[in-house]
């Protein structure tokens, strides 16, 4: 048969255990009915306790419920002023239209020039060409062996051609037995 006062466990930090015992063994009472007396006499304050948080969890269920229906108005006033906004941008696009239509025809029927046709050698047919340039690498300035030779600069760049001797120390290493 069940207990008509229900039993619950309590567990304590080893301070409050030892205050326990010692109230206990100066009133001679046992221990659970210390603590079940000190419950007792606070439970007015309990009873406060559960109301406010009731209360709290209520408010918080309601502010929920709030926030919800706020977050819905919201987003339909975003929809509906999103809506107005591409209507007036429509409109513009629409007035632009208007005002630039007949620019854009009228550059439309601009016509490009025709490209020039190359002249041709007297009675030949076929195009002239225009003065040759020189062939060779001597005469471009360059030297014989240009695929060995790096194009001269005004950076002090020699060509890779040109070997270092004696005559031509390395100027980098300091080293002049080369």
């Amino acid at each position: 048969m069940p207990a008509v006062n229900p039993r619950i466990s309590v567990t304590l930090p080893p301070s409050t255990a030892a205050l326990l015992a010692r109230l206990c063994s100066l009133t001679g009472n046992s221990q659970s009915s210390t603590v079940g007396e000190l419950l007792m006499t606070c439970e007015p304050i309990f009873e406060r306790m559960c109301l406010v948080m009731e209360a709290a969890n209520e408010v918080a269920t309601e502010a929920a419920d709030e926030m919800s229906r706020a977050n819905e108005e919201m987003a339909g006033s975003f929809k509906r002023a999103q809506g107005r906004m591409e209507q007036q941008l429509g409109l513009c696009l629409d007035e632009w239209e208007k005002g630039t239509g007949e620019l854009l025809r009228a550059m439309e029927k601009v016509q490009r020039r025709a490209r020039r046709k190359p002249a041709t050698a007297a009675g030949t047919g076929t195009p002239k060409r225009s003065p040759a340039r020189p062939c060779t690498a001597a005469a471009a300035g360059y030297p014989a062996n240009r695929a060995a030779a790096t194009p001269a600069c005004n950076t002090g760049v020699r060509f890779q051609s040109e070997k270092r001797g004696k005559a031509h120390p390395p100027m980098d290493s300091g080293d002049f037995s080369a």
